[in-house]
């Protein structure tokens, strides 16, 4: 019987330190992860590079019937080294211009871009590449890099190109 009283009072106090617990009183671990990913800071990279490499005309991508080329070529940047590059182009030689690609580094980590328009000027012709995210050391990278291009066809279906980037990347 004393055994009886003296689990009742013990139960009864586990019940209030429960009924007193609130779910709302403990933190979110997602707070503790935001606040972790907000303290760390991006390392930003001043892009400078210059890149060679070949073009051709491809049917193997849909483009919706417009041009496409397939460019492929090794790039040197001022911090990270020699990277390779492989990038799509779509055009209908006037209005429509897009760039989808992919620089990769020697260890295997892919740094993703995309270019909307090609511009003319007085220099030449010019594209803003926007950087955003890829694998790896690159995989919350963002940024803008403005590359100039010159390139001259070796044939109806391929050539050569040069490209000429400075911008800032964050990583």
């Amino acid at each position: 019987m004393k055994t009886r009283i003296f689990y009742f009072p013990l139960l009864a106090l586990i019940f209030l330190f429960t009924l007193s617990c609130s779910k709302d009183d403990l933190d979110d671990p997602s707070d503790a992860t935001r606040s972790l990913n907000n303290s760390v800071q991006k390392k930003s990279l001043n892009f400078d590079f210059k890149e060679v490499g070949n073009f051709e005309w491809s049917s193997q991508v849909n483009c919706d019937q417009n041009g496409k080329f397939f460019l492929s070529g090794e790039m040197e940047e001022s911090s990270l080294g020699i990277l390779t590059t492989k990038m799509l182009i779509c055009t209908d030689y006037g209005q429509l211009f897009y760039i989808k690609g992919v620089q990769t580094s020697a260890s295997g980590d892919e740094l993703h871009f995309s270019a909307q328009e090609l511009t003319k000027d007085a220099q030449g012709y010019w594209m803003l590449f926007n950087y955003e995210g890829g694998t790896g050391e690159f995989r919350n990278a963002t940024g803008q890099v403005k590359v100039r291009t010159t390139q001259g066809f070796q044939g109806d279906e391929h050539g050569l190109y040069m490209f000429f980037g400075k911008g800032t990347v964050n990583m």
